[in-house]
This record gives structure tokens, C-alpha cells and sequence, in this order.
């Protein structure tokens, strides 16, 4: 009399084939999931040098019946941001305080079978005084000059090309800093005001605007007050619309605060992304309708007692105090500073300013 048995056999890739199996009779081959591995979760450095504040966290993963792969990466301190989804390289930002211990980066990966979860964990050290990314004072990282975007190639004016620190106004290149609102959104994960400036010279050299940038954000070390110069040309939208005649109309005192000629609302691409009736009207007003900037009227850190928004615009962890927004549709104090934003908050934006040279001499004692 034969009887049926079910025997599961569970095979495990990689290593040498070992062992063998007899059977005497007839069987069946159900084919099972094969779970994902995680081949690499690597750092780049593992030990982070003083003065520097971030590393690259490499992650590779195969699946060997071809399932797709869920991955994430989460870190114990610190914010952690994924760059290419597809390899899943990321950059890791170290906190502003309690670096003195090794930090613990977390990889899992799944193909959606609950019971194939394969996680993986690397240690990484950062300096014991990483500061939050900005320029000058202690404990700060310094973060250069104004990103170059390349020459411009596409400013067009009439029949006539503007160049860098040129706008087109009424067919006629004048001499103004060209400004603009991002297109792209984040939250407040921005790796600090550089992480923002190289954001807008991104966005500046895929629009063909070329010149130099800084982002109009601040942390405890720096702002747009230290570093921006201190221009005497206007600053205007790609439109040739002026927002302020120069820095003293831009940048002056809370108490004594002068309305912007317009609002900043424009993009790169010369639209904005959101009618002022839109905002207003929305259930969900935030998205397209906010910038990060963490910076009051004149052009200082606008530090919420003494959290420094989001860890100097650093993190999405919203277990941190907030961060000062803009209004892109407010000409008043608002434009910079018209609420707080939670780090985690999603589709907020920055703005865009553009410098007549990498180093500029702000002037400021």
C-alpha cells in the first residue's frame, strides 16, 4: 500500500552543494520563494572626518526568482536620504548633537512574502562636534561659496541672449540677480542650508540659467545676512518681475520691514505652481504653496527659541522643534517667515538666489 507524504526541502543560495537525497518512488516539485539578500550595506567613509557631516550609504540587493524588491533604509540618529532608487545609494547626515557613540543604519528588504524580511545593520561614527552645516562658529561645518551652475545657455531676451546676473526686461537684458522658487519639493531633510544651495544650482543649471547660488535658508551658523552680497542691483523673477531694488530692500529689520515689490511665487520654468485663490482655498495649502527658509525678514536664523528648525534643516524627524516657512504668495513679512512647519512635512519648497561670484564679500562685521 502507498502512502503520500509531503517532504519540504528549503534550499538557500550561495555556499558549495553538499549532501544528496534518494527516493524511491514518483514526487512532486512545488516551487517556493526564494527570499531576497542583501548583499551590501556599505559606508563611504564608515568614520566621518571632522568638518564633514555626511556619508554615502551603499545598498545592494538581488532576488534570485526575479520577485520585486521593497528596500528602505532607516538610521537610529541622524536623517538618512535615498539619491538613486534604483542602485539605492543614499546619503547619511549626521545629528547635530551625540556623535560621540557609532550610529546604527538599518537595511530590510522584502518581495512582499511575509515571510522573507532580510535585514542587515552597519555601524558609522560621526565627529563628536558635527555642528548642523553651516559657516562659522564652533561646532559648524564650513560650506564654502555659491554653487556654480555652468555658464548660461538659455536666457533668452528678443533676439539677444542674457547673460549671467542678467534678466530680460521688456526685450532688453538689464543687470538684476536672477531669483526664483524651486520646483522641486522635500521636506525639511535638506542637508542643512549647502544641501539647499546645491539644490537651486541643480535646478538653475538644468534651465540653462547658469551663474552662482545660495539658497535663501539658515541654520545657528549661517544665513542669507552672513553670506549673500550685499547687491545694489535688483532682485528679479525669470519673468523680469522685481521683487526688491537691492539687498537693503530685500533684507531689513522686523521692526522697520518694507513689502517686497512682489511676491516670489514664479518657478524656473516661469510659472507658479499654485494661484494665490488655490492656497487659500485648499484643504491641503501646503503643498506647492510653502518654502523652507528658517529665516526672518532680515535674512537672519529665525530659531523658534532655541531648537534651530529642524536641526538646521536637516531632518524630517518632527520630534524636533519646527522650522520657519514662507508664504510664496505674500509681498509681506510672511513671505519668509509666515509659519512653522513640522520636519516631516512634505512638498515645501525653497528659494533661489542667484550671486555675481562663488565668494562674495557680504559686508557684514
Amino acid at each position: 500500500r502507498a502512502t503520500k507524504v509531503h517532504v519540504t526541502l528549503t534550499c538557500r543560495t550561495g555556499g558549495t552543494p553538499t549532501g544528496s537525497i534518494e527516493i524511491d518512488g514518483g514526487f512532486e516539485v512545488v516551487p517556493v520563494n526564494v527570499c531576497p539578500v542583501i548583499h551590501i550595506l556599505n559606508r563611504i567613509p564608515q568614520q566621518i572626518s571632522e568638518g564633514e557631516n555626511t556619508a554615502t550609504v551603499q545598498l545592494r540587493v538581488t532576488d534570485r526568482d526575479g520577485d520585486p524588491i521593497t528596500t528602505t533604509l532607516t538610521a537610529d540618529r541622524g536623517s538618512i536620504r535615498i539619491e538613486d532608487p534604483d542602485a539605492v545609494d543614499a546619503t547619511y547626515t549626521c545629528p547635530v548633537f551625540g556623535n560621540e557613540n557609532a550610529h546604527t543604519i538599518t537595511a530590510t528588504a522584502t518581495d512582499g512574502d511575509p515571510n522573507c524580511l532580510f535585514t542587515k545593520e552597519a555601524t558609522i561614527k560621526c565627529p563628536a562636534d558635527v555642528g548642523t552645516g553651516g559657516t562659522g562658529g564652533s561646532g559648524c561645518v564650513p560650506d564654502g561659496g555659491a554653487v556654480f551652475a555652468g555658464p548660461a545657455t538659455d536666457r533668452p531676451c528678443g533676439k539677444t541672449q542674457c547673460r549671467e546676473m542678467e534678466v530680460c526686461v521688456g526685450g532688453s537684458c538689464e543687470s538684476a540677480a536672477l531669483v526664483f522658487l524651486s520646483s522641486s519639493t522635500s521636506d525639511a531633510a535638506l542637508e542643512g542650508p549647502r544641501g539647499a544651495d546645491r539644490i537651486c544650482a541643480n535646478l538653475a543649471r538644468a534651465a540653462g540659467f547658469g551663474g552662482h547660488w545660495f539658497s535663501w535658508t539658515s541654520d545657528t551658523c549661517t544665513s542669507p545676512y552672513k553670506r549673500f552680497e550685499k547687491s545694489g542691483v535688483p532682485y528679479r523673477m525669470v519673468d523680469g518681475t522685481q521683487i526688491a531694488g537691492s539687498w537693503d530692500l530685500l533684507a531689513n529689520p522686523v521692526d522697520s520691514f518694507v513689502p517686497l515689490d512682489a511676491s516670489l511665487n514664479l518657478m524656473e520654468s516661469g510659472f507658479s505652481p499654485a494661484s494665490e485663490q488655490a492656497c487659500e482655498s485648499s484643504t491641503n495649502a501646503v503643498e506647492g504653496c510653502f518654502a523652507w527658509t528658517n529665516t526672518d525678514t532680515s535674512g537672519q536664523v529665525a530659531a523658534i527659541g532655541n531648537n534651530n528648525g529642524c536641526l538646521g534643516l536637516t531632518t524630517a524627524n518632527s520630534m524636533f522643534g519646527p522650522s520657519a516657512v514662507g508664504d510664496i504668495h505674500s509681498p509681506f513679512t510672511a513671505w519668509t517667515n509666515g509659519k512653522t512647519f513640522t520636519c516631516g512635512t512634505n512638498n515645501v519648497r525653497i528659494y533661489c538666489f542667484e550671486q555675481s561670484e562663488r565668494d562674495p564679500d557680504p559686508m557684514v562685521p
